[in-house]
């Protein structure tokens, strides 16, 4: 039993004085900021996104909603077609001369 017990009180001494003496990250340098640091970066999957493609941008530019109506153009939202379609047919068929004569060369 005398075996036992010093084999369990050298344990013990050996572990209290490993505790003591070990201050985790001392030989890297580094301070408890870093260690939280670390551990946020493991659960943040935007942190995970960009160590696999650093040269993705964050955040892709939107397309508005609305675009904005054309200040030169009075017939950009086509209200002015809507009201007088045949001036629409008029300009679609110079248009469409065009093209065709386009077509023919």
């Amino acid at each position: 039993m005398k075996a036992q017990e010093s084999f369990a009180a050298v344990r013990d001494s050996e572990l209290a004085k490993i505790q003591s003496e070990h201050v985790p990250g001392e030989r890297h340098g580094l301070r408890p900021a870093d260690w939280i640091t670390s551990v946020q970066h493991l659960a943040d999957p935007n942190y995970q996104f960009h160590k696999m493609f650093p040269d993705h941008p964050d955040h892709l530019p939107m397309r508005e909603d609305e675009e904005e109506p054309n200040v030169s153009d009075p017939n950009a939202d086509g209200t002015w077609d809507r009201e007088d379609p045949m001036a629409a047919v008029e300009a679609e068929e110079a248009l469409a001369r065009g093209t065709a004569a386009r077509l023919r060369r």
